[in-house]
């Protein structure tokens, strides 16, 4: 765990999901109750991985990998929005729908929303280094 991480106080949450093609129980914990945006820009900067930045989108601070948005918080949801494809965002909603949803905003694009109060610290870890990993020019 990172030392950011260490001091909050974590709640158990399990679900299941998909994750790289293969189905499988996933137990982990949630941060703070209060988390937000700082929280979880420290999380995703904590990573260390290169190609990140912090810049803005429609006004609002996102972080940035390889030029394309990363991770941000909906103003309007006051809710963490993260990149899934469209069968994950059904099993998420569908298996823990008391830790993700998406409104209609969202339902055309391949995002989900995490309930602020059920961030899952080791799943949003699993899911930007993913998409970090895909959105990452290729190697020549």
């Amino acid at each position: 765990m990172s030392p950011q991480l260490s001091s909050w106080p974590l709640i158990s949450c399990k679900y299941t999901a998909y994750t790289h093609g293969a189905r499988r129980r996933i137990r982990n914990r949630t941060m703070s109750m209060h988390t937000g945006w700082e929280d979880l820009k420290r999380l995703a900067l904590s990573l260390d991985l290169p190609g990140v930045t912090e810049a803005t989108s429609w006004g609002q601070p996102c972080l940035k990998a390889h030029g394309k948005l990363w991770v941000w918080w909906s103003p309007h949801e006051d809710a963490p929005v993260f990149k899934v494809s469209r069968e994950m965002r059904g099993v998420l909603v569908e298996t823990a729908p008391e830790t993700f949803y998406f409104t209609d905003h969202y339902r055309d694009y391949p995002l989900v929303l995490m309930r602020p109060d059920h961030i899952d610290a080791t799943w949003a870890r699993d899911n930007l280094l993913a998409v970090w990993r895909a959105q990452a020019p290729n190697a020549s």
